[in-house]
């Protein structure tokens, strides 16, 4: 997602049509460079800020990373079950706009916001499958020469084929 900061958040009456004025933002970093502890300085005051609320609503991330784009950070949680992941990110997502907001700052989830020189963001969301006898790897193949079971074959062959119908849930605007 991308962080900025808040100039203006074009709340005047004009401002209120179909659609809203967006709001006026500036960057916090440049981007460019993964990982550096320059860019990391540059966003720490906001990052600061969303790691302890986010601890205080009982989120844990697992990491806080800048990424590529300017003022593009990338959050990450450790592997959690079912619906506690969804219930998770829509927690996440709606927490670190409203930190952010109250903080000064603003914060996006668009994949691609319409400002010049950004990056587009991504989802990455990791699947797994444990055997409820022994928490095995269900997909995990026991056969050396395959890397994928049988049923991590068929697993994967129902998101191939379903993947088109299930972009309207991973990648629900326009933008995406």
């Amino acid at each position: 997602f991308h962080l900025f900061k808040l100039e203006d958040p074009m709340l005047a009456p004009g401002d209120a049509g179909q659609p809203a004025a967006p709001p006026e933002v500036s960057l916090l970093a440049h981007g460019f460079q993964y990982l550096t502890e320059n860019r990391y300085d540059e966003l720490d005051p906001v990052l600061a800020i969303l790691r302890r609320d986010l601890l205080d609503l009982g989120l844990k991330p697992r990491s806080m990373e800048v990424e590529f784009g300017p003022s593009q950070v990338e959050v990450t949680f450790a592997t959690r079950v079912g619906l506690e992941a969804a219930d998770d990110m829509v927690l996440f997502r709606s927490a670190v706009k409203q930190i952010c907001r109250r903080n000064g700052y603003h914060a996006t989830f668009m994949c691609r916001p319409g400002i010049e020189n950004l990056f587009s963001s991504g989802w990455h969301l990791h699947q797994s499958l444990r055997d409820r006898r022994n928490g095995a790897n269900a997909f995990a193949s026991d056969d050396e020469d395959d890397f994928l079971s049988p049923l991590g074959r068929h697993y994967l062959a129902g998101i191939l084929e379903h993947a088109r119908a299930a972009s309207v849930f991973t990648t629900p605007t326009i933008n995406g």
